[in-house]
């Protein structure tokens, strides 16, 4: 949350995972140019590499949104730093997950899926220090 007050190119942020802790998304942000983007952040205060999970809701809103749909890694947490790498619209990487979850045998339901980062094209490293260093 702090990152996001502190981006100057964003004219709005919304932290919609505060309020409603099971929505498939954390925040939605207003950009400079007005396009409406949602953002969900994976953590944690390993390396990079570490796998994290994605939901079938969040895989479902990333694929159908109108919306791009980013992810945001943030890793290497420590007490007044953190990493952050971002992945711009997954809507590509979602729609194959969920074609290969949608030929699962009847009667199985895959409620989450572990993906590795090297799977999805995140940006350049950035480094979070102080009250930027990915505090929510």
């Amino acid at each position: 949350m702090d990152y996001l007050k502190w981006k100057r190119e964003l004219k709005d942020y919304n932290w919609i995972s505060n309020s409603t802790p099971y929505a498939p998304y954390d925040f939605v942000i207003i950009d400079k140019n007005g396009e409406r983007i949602l953002i969900d952040v994976k953590s944690t205060d390993g390396e990079f590499g570490q796998r994290f999970f994605i939901s079938y809701n969040e895989l479902k809103q990333m694929a159908q949104s109108e919306e791009r749909y980013d992810l945001y890694r943030v890793y290497k947490i420590k007490k007044s730093s953190a990493m952050l790498r971002i992945c711009k619209d997954t809507k590509a990487f979602s729609r194959n997950i969920l074609g290969i979850l949608e030929r699962l045998p009847n009667g199985v339901i895959a409620d989450s899926v572990a993906v590795s980062p090297s799977s999805l094209k995140f940006n350049i490293e950035i480094t979070l220090h102080g009250e930027h260093s990915g505090n929510q």
